[in-house]
């Protein structure tokens, strides 16, 4: 899976961002306020990559219980799918 458009994270006044970069096809508009861990997860999405992969990553870089860590990525992921932005 992957992130069907390219996105940027853009800081704004100590807030992140993920701001399309082209058009969604009328399926997305807008941008999306990220947490930290969200805008690694979306970096990880530029490129093609699996659940479980992001979960490896992210519990290399952040000291919390796997299962929490595993649980908010799917989550996120089903976010990120309803919204249809991933391919």
């Amino acid at each position: 899976m992957h992130l069907k458009y390219h996105f940027e994270i853009m800081d704004i006044e100590g807030e992140r961002f993920a701001v399309p970069m082209e058009d969604c096809e009328g399926n997305f508009s807008g941008v999306i306020k990220l947490t930290g861990t969200a805008a690694v997860i979306f970096d990880l999405l530029k490129e093609e990559t699996d659940e479980a992969s992001i979960v490896e990553y992210m519990s290399q870089q952040y000291d919390v219980s796997r299962d929490i860590l595993a649980a908010d990525i799917h989550r996120m992921l089903l976010k990120l799918e309803a919204k249809g932005l991933l391919a």
